[in-house]
C-alpha cells in the first residue's frame, strides 16, 4: 500500500463520473464522495453496484465483508478512491453492460466508508451541492 497522503474527497455524483467532466479532473486514486442507490451486492467479486439517474458505478466491498451494506434499493453515501478496474472486474462490467445497463467502464470506486442515507431528499442534496460549488468557485477559484 502506498504511503501517499489522500486528500479530501471531492463530492461527485455518479452521472458526473460517467461524463468524466474536465472540471473534476478525475484520475486514478482521486478521493471522492458519491451517493447512489445500492442495486446489487456481488460477493463472488467483492463488488456493489450503485445507481444514480440510470447510470451505474461499481464499488469494491472487500473492506466491508463483516459489515456489508444490508439494504438494497436504498441510498448509500460512499467515500473512496477511483481505480481502474482489473481484468475480472472488467469482465463483470461487460456482462452487466450487455444486459443494457449504462455502467461506468473506466472507474471502480475502492470504498473506504459507506453510510446508509436512506430518506435523504436527493433533489435538495443536489441543489445544495450546486450552491456549495458556486460558493467554492467564488471564494477559492475552483470547487472541491
Amino acid at each position: 500500500m502506498s504511503n501517499k497522503i489522500i486528500g479530501h474527497s471531492k463530492i461527485v455524483m455518479i452521472d458526473e463520473i460517467m461524463n468524466d467532466s474536465k472540471e473534476f479532473s478525475l484520475k486514478e486514486r482521486s478521493s471522492i464522495k458519491t451517493i447512489g442507490i445500492l442495486k446489487l451486492i456481488d460477493l463472488d467479486n467483492n463488488l456493489a453496484l450503485l445507481e444514480y439517474k440510470q447510470t451505474f458505478l461499481y464499488c469494491t466491498i472487500d473492506q466491508f465483508i463483516s459489515h456489508l451494506p444490508s439494504k438494497l434499493n436504498a441510498y448509500y453515501q460512499i467515500i473512496g478512491e477511483l481505480e481502474k478496474p482489473n481484468f475480472k472486474q472488467q469482465k463483470e462490467i461487460e456482462k452487466r453492460e450487455n444486459q443494457g445497463n449504462k455502467i461506468n467502464k473506466d472507474w471502480i470506486l475502492n470504498s473506504r466508508i459507506h453510510r446508509l442515507v436512506d430518506g435523504i431528499d436527493i433533489d435538495l442534496y443536489k441543489e445544495s451541492l450546486i450552491v456549495r460549488r458556486k460558493f467554492e468557485i467564488e471564494q477559492l477559484g475552483s470547487f472541491n
